[in-house]
């Protein structure tokens, strides 16, 4: 459970408190540090690939970026899998799936039960606009979310690992979402499954210099209910929340003509069941 940006060990223990008071349930707390620039170019430098990465200018996924950088966001990624890793042999076996999600997440229903997710697809929720397309795509896959089998997570949640080793599939200016599209789907032949979104980015206050949308309020990016990061978000996924939540229940269910994944093929996503909700009302 990672959090970036605190600059003192009284702040990250602090931090761990908090979160350790507002979820109990948590196993492990680890605060992480985001690395600066000039480290990033150091751990490469050492990898021998900064100047093949220098040379292909991948946008966000290169250390000459100087905001919104995505490798910060790797290399945490990569430390929770060490983390997993190490809890996997404290506990003598490995983990059957993994589900990695940003921190600012508000999530508004529950998400399909596992045994609706095919484990043999990495699964990425969608805020589905008028054509059909997934809003938060942008020419690749959205980052946000995702449910992983274990051996997909060494592919997801090690990115960092292989843009250091130099065998990550990377073209010219790529963003962070084309990068995860390629490296699942062409480099590793992963296929992916998609269900519609039922969370989004959370209010944030100005001061903490949140990305990814801004209200007219001057101290927020927020929106009047003081939930959501902006109204497009909000818009977009209460429709499905609001097909899940009929009177106080929430519920998925397989499509009417499921049939079972396979590696290459496109999976049946679950969709909302307002019928089984209205009968366990």
């Amino acid at each position: 459970f990672f959090s970036g940006g605190l600059a003192t060990e009284q702040h990250r223990a602090s931090a761990r408190t908090r979160l350790a008071e507002l979820l109990p349930s948590l196993v492990h707390v680890e605060v992480v540090v985001d690395a600066s620039r000039e480290q990033l170019i150091r751990d490469l430098e050492a990898s021998g690939m900064l100047g093949y990465y220098y040379l292909n200018g991948a946008h966000v996924v290169s250390p000459k970026t100087t905001s919104d950088n995505q490798l910060h966001l790797y290399r945490k990624q990569s430390l929770c899998m060490d983390i997993i890793a190490g809890r996997e042999v404290e506990r003598g076996r490995r983990y059957d799936r993994i589900i990695f999600s940003r921190i600012d997440y508000h999530w508004a229903a529950p998400l399909p039960p596992l045994h609706l997710l095919d484990p043999l697809f990495v699964w990425i929720d969608c805020v589905r606009v008028a054509t059909g397309e997934c809003w938060l795509d942008r020419g690749g896959l959205d980052d946000n979310f995702a449910v992983l089998s274990r051996d997909h997570a060494e592919i997801y949640m090690r990115r960092w690992d292989y843009v250091q080793e130099g065998v990550a599939l990377l073209l010219p200016y790529m963003t962070g979402h084309m990068f995860l599209k390629a490296m699942l789907e062409v480099q590793h032949q992963v296929s992916v499954g998609r269900f519609l979104s039922v969370a989004g980015m959370a209010c944030c206050r100005a001061a903490w210099d949140c990305g990814h949308g801004w209200s007219r309020e001057k101290r927020f990016n927020c929106t009047t209910d003081g939930l959501w990061r902006t109204q497009a978000i909000a818009e977009l996924v209460l429709p499905t929340v609001t097909r899940l939540h009929t009177g106080r229940c929430a519920g998925w269910r397989r499509p009417a003509k499921w049939r079972a994944g396979a590696a290459g093929r496109t999976p049946e996503p679950p969709v909302p069941d307002e019928a089984a909700c209205m009968r366990r009302a």
